[in-house]
């Protein structure tokens, strides 16, 4: 009977031709997935087209280990396997391919040309690679993943710590579970940041594009965009820009007077604090008449048109001790209003049908059939058992204490609210807007356009984004549990704590109801003797404000060494030129202008 080798003994066998029995005595056994196969060493050099295994195999150094390839290729770990050109396997069950690779590790796998897995169950590939850390893999070209568990890939890339990974070209990810990609990123050494993408342009100018750290606190270089594409009335502005521009005198707001002769073209108005801006609204008490074609300087911020309904402004439209309300277009002051106008309703009003009921406007075709409702517009109906409103055009309250407004809108829900275009409010207590909207559920608040109606009043809040009637959509809702889905996406952060932070609605409204459209100067009547000197501003919204201008009378002289404190935000010292304030600078009557520079007032003029 034939002598029977498993595959171990045939490569042993082969490899030592003095101790191998004639080729039609070796029998090669092969599984096909099912059994085990029995063929003759010819035939199963046949069916693989090897010619010779002799000239292909050798035994390895270590126990069980194979060496195929080239004779400078070795194997000394246990059943180690090393194959291509100078490979070398050392780690008990390593593999190393390729050219010039090194598999040292336990289990680990080198392969492509001067790579290196060192550490267990490393995997290095590409060129040039280093896989040092336990279970680490790196691949491309010269990259190191040094970190037990880390991934090196790209270019020149180094994943130093655990679990970290980095890729793209030159990055190192320093910190443990760290993501960075991109190029010559910052390294972050103290494991501050979860992810860095890199933007530098060499090795010594190295920069990020972006970090988020483990708070999730996300910093860009650029701008942050919300929508499809990134435009400029999409950018997301911070804490820093909207308090500069919610200041009354950068909105272009004041209250000025102007005493200009009435036979003087040329109006001048003064008032404090005016900065002339695009859509600010400024409004001026006339002490005599305004001619044909006059035009109005504000605080000497350029004379300008007074247009009236398109035109230039005419005689007899403002009149002595009129005040008038302009809004500045950017190029000329388009009057809005003046105090002494009035409307004559007597006949626009009637009496509805309902008890006590008004009906107003279009007094033909409103309706006001609820007892205490009110119709106005045109073809309105308020018919809602008590206390209804409609209001506007071809709009129906039929609610009780319902209102509608806009155009063909309805509120059939009772104390429901309809408003815009073509919007139904039929739950009870609900709130449609937009423009063909519905809100069906109590309670519930509908915007947008065309939204999806919700009958099972699953939601508190609905903003749709739909086209057309066949075509709604939503892109936000808002469960009573408090779930929130929106069909894009949304930013997230701690709070408005920093200049940085994306600030909310409600921090600017708050900021707003704080502003006093008026002057920022005050009075100071502190006692000449008291180097402690305080001025209020009696309601007008001061913050204290680096690089922030204040001008101040003083009633009395103010001595050496003297501080000042607006509106209890903390005494400072005040500083002229160099050093502090010195008795007789400042004497009683004298107009000051000073900048806080963040620790002290310093002043910049002194008028006596």
């Amino acid at each position: 009977m034939a002598e029977e080798l498993t595959y171990s003994d045939i490569v042993e066998e082969v490899a030592t031709p003095e101790t191998a029995p004639a080729a039609a005595n070796v029998k090669v056994y092969l599984n096909d997935g099912n059994d085990f196969l029995q063929m003759g060493l010819e035939d199963f050099e046949e069916a693989y087209n090897i010619t010779d295994l002799r000239d292909r195999l050798k035994k390895g150094t270590g126990e069980g280990a194979v060496v195929e390839g080239k004779l400078s290729n070795m194997a000394s770990g246990t059943a180690s396997h090393a194959e291509g050109g100078a490979t070398h396997a050392f780690g008990a069950y390593a593999h190393a391919e390729g050219n010039n690779t090194e598999a040292s590790g336990s289990s680990a796998h080198a392969e492509g040309g001067i790579s290196k897995a060192s550490g267990a169950a490393s995997h290095a590939e590409g060129a040039n690679t280093k896989a040092v850390g336990n279970s680490a893999h790196s691949e491309g070209r010269n990259t190191e993943a040094n970190g037990d568990y880390s991934h090196a890939e790209g270019y020149d890339t180094r994943a130093y710590e655990k679990y970290s990974h980095t890729e793209g070209y030159s990055t190192a990810a320093r910190s443990e579970c760290q993501h960075v990609s991109g190029k010559w990123n910052v390294v972050d050494r103290d494991n501050k940041y979860a992810e860095i993408i890199g933007n530098g342009t060499a090795d010594n100018a190295r920069s990020n594009a972006r970090t988020l750290d483990w708070q999730g606190n996300e910093k860009l270089a650029g701008k942050l965009t919300v929508g499809a594409g990134p435009t400029e009335e999409k950018d997301v502005t911070t804490k820093e820009y909207v308090d500069g521009l919610t200041k009354a005198e950068k909105l272009g707001f004041a209250f000025a007077t102007c005493p200009t002769a009435e036979a003087t073209v040329a109006k001048v108005a003064t008032c404090s604090n005016y900065t002339i801006a695009k859509n600010g609204f400024v409004a001026v008490k006339f002490d005599y008449a305004v001619p044909a074609n006059a035009t109005l300087n504000i605080n000497s911020r350029g004379a300008h048109e007074i247009y009236h309904k398109g035109i230039a402004i005419t005689a007899g439209v403002i009149e002595a001790d009129d005040i008038a309300l302009f809004v500045y277009d950017g190029n000329k002051y388009q009057l809005l209003g003046i105090n002494r106008d009035f409307w004559d309703l007597s006949d626009r009003i009637a009496r509805g049908t309902g008890t006590k009921a008004v009906v107003e406007g279009n007094t033909a075709s409103n309706k006001a059939s609820g007892n205490f409702s009110h119709a106005e517009g045109s073809m309105t109906v308020a018919s809602g058992g008590y206390a209804t409103h409609a209001e506007g055009g071809n709009t129906r309250a039929t609610g009780a204490t319902s209102h509608s407004e806009g155009s063909s809108t309805t509120a059939s829900g009772s104390s429901s609210h309809a408003e815009g275009y073509g919007t139904v409010a039929s739950g009870e207590s609900s709130h449609a807007e937009g423009m063909y909207t519905v809100a069906a559920g109590k309670y519930q608040h509908a915007g947008g356009t065309y939204n999806i109606e919700d009958s099972n009043n699953t939601y508190a809040e609905i903003i749709g984004n739909g086209t057309a009637n066949n075509a709604r959509s939503n892109i936000r809702t808002l469960d009573w549990n408090g779930n929130e889905v929106i069909a894009g996406k949304m930013t997230v952060g701690a709070g408005p704590t920093a200049d940085m932070d994306v600030a909310t609605k409600k921090y600017i409204d708050d900021l707003l109801k704080k502003i006093t459209h008026g002057s920022y100067c005050g009075v100071c009547d502190t006692a000449a003797a008291t180097a402690d000197k305080v001025v209020m501003l009696h309601g007008d919204y001061y913050l204290l404000h680096k690089g922030g201008i204040v001008v101040i009378r003083f009633t009395y002289d103010v001595p050496a060494n003297a501080t000042l404190n607006i509106d209890n935000q903390g005494a400072k010292m005040i500083i002229k030129g160099t050093g502090p304030l010195q008795g007789g600078e400042i004497v009683a009557g004298d107009t000051v202008s000073m900048m806080y520079d963040g620790s002290y007032y310093i002043i910049m003029s002194i008028t006596h």
